[in-house]
Formats: C-alpha cells, sequence, structure tokens
C-alpha cells in the first residue's frame, strides 16, 4: 500500500478502490435481487406494488451507476 501512497501511483490507488466499489455494488445488487424473488411471495397484496416500485427504482438507479 505504501508504493501506491507515492504521488505517482495515486490514479492507480483510486482506480482499485473505484474497482472494489463497483464489485461490491455488483454483489450486493445481486443479493438484493435475490432476496427480493426469495420474499416477495410472503409480502401482502397491499403491500406488495409498493415495495416493488421501491425495489425495482433502487435496483434501476444501481445499475445506472455501474
Amino acid at each position: 500500500m505504501e508504493t501506491l501512497e507515492e504521488e505517482e501511483h495515486i490514479g492507480e490507488f483510486q482506480q482499485r478502490i473505484l474497482l472494489t466499489h463497483v464489485d461490491r455494488l455488483r454483489g450486493n445488487l445481486d443479493h438484493m435481487e435475490s432476496e427480493w424473488e426469495n420474499l416477495r411471495d410472503g409480502i401482502p397484496q397491499a403491500n406488495y406494488n409498493c415495495i416493488k416500485i421501491i425495489v425495482e427504482e433502487s435496483m434501476s438507479a444501481v445499475k445506472a451507476s455501474l
């Protein structure tokens, strides 16, 4: 890590941090999609549509940021 903190390598260090965040976001998105599929059948219909909209908007926002 010390070599990456040198001024000439700061771009590489920042790139690695961003790639780590992108990978984590993709993993979280996959987890959220699978959890949604597992949990949606147990949600009462009155709440389902509201929750469905929130989940779909969240997933779209995350996908757009990737």
